[in-house]
């Protein structure tokens, strides 16, 4: 019996060997035994792609503030989401017309000067959103003259309405003025008679309501300009 135990156990271990060899080409035909190592931790590794979208936001356009006065200026540029800040001292003494105007505008310098390296900046430009943009001021207009409206008016009455608020005019011609001819025949005589229609004021820059220096020059224009 101890015998027959003992080839029993004999063959047993003798065939493990067999049923270990079956086992590892199992095992090694699931998990690639044949590949290198490389090649193992090649097929390991998983690669990720990513895709990043960068979105430009479109450029703002600089409103024409050049000659508003500080609230109606920074209003504007507010309103397209440019902050502003200050170049230089403005005047707030007096009257709303003896305000400081807008001189010019900058593409505003780094803090804490924002005036060192800023950059001229033209109304109608293109800038990115939330640009600070750099105003000078101009100075304090004592006893300033608001513009009166004198297109349609007479060069006569145009003429007296900006006298009246101490300014003075420039006259431009820009081509002969329309006429009216009639002509009446009465037998034996014939007669013509050529009638100038009346001149007005086409066009005056700066336009009404602006706020000048007295003495500043308003230019007019009209088919013609008296002599």
């Amino acid at each position: 019996m101890e015998g027959t135990d003992l080839d029993g156990r004999m063959s047993a271990r003798s065939r493990l060997p067999a049923m270990g060899t079956v086992v590892l080409v199992v095992a090694c035909a699931l998990s690639s035994c044949s590949s290198s190592p490389a090649a193992r931790r090649k097929a390991s590794v998983t690669t990720t792609t990513t895709t990043s979208t960068t979105t430009t936001r479109p450029g703002v356009t600089v409103p024409n503030v050049i000659g508003l006065k500080i609230a109606a200026a920074r209003a504007a540029l507010h309103s397209a989401g440019l902050p502003t800040v200050g170049l230089n001292v403005r005047c707030t003494k007096g009257t709303l017309a003896s305000q400081s105007v807008v001189a010019s505008l900058s593409v505003a310098g780094k803090p804490p000067n924002p005036a060192v390296g800023a950059t001229p900046l033209s109304p109608g430009a293109s800038v990115p959103p939330g640009t600070r943009v750099g105003i000078t001021w101009s100075g304090c207009y004592g006893n300033a003259s608001a513009v009166p409206a004198v297109v349609g008016l007479t060069f006569a009455a145009a003429r007296h309405a900006l006298h009246a608020v101490g300014l003075t005019w420039a006259c431009y011609s820009v081509g002969k003025a329309t006429t009216t001819t009639s002509t009446t025949t009465t037998s034996p005589a014939v007669t013509t008679t050529t009638v100038r229609a009346p001149q007005a004021v086409l066009n005056q820059d700066p336009a009404a309501g602006a706020v000048l220096r007295p003495g500043a020059v308003v230019r007019i224009t009209m088919h013609f300009c008296p002599q």
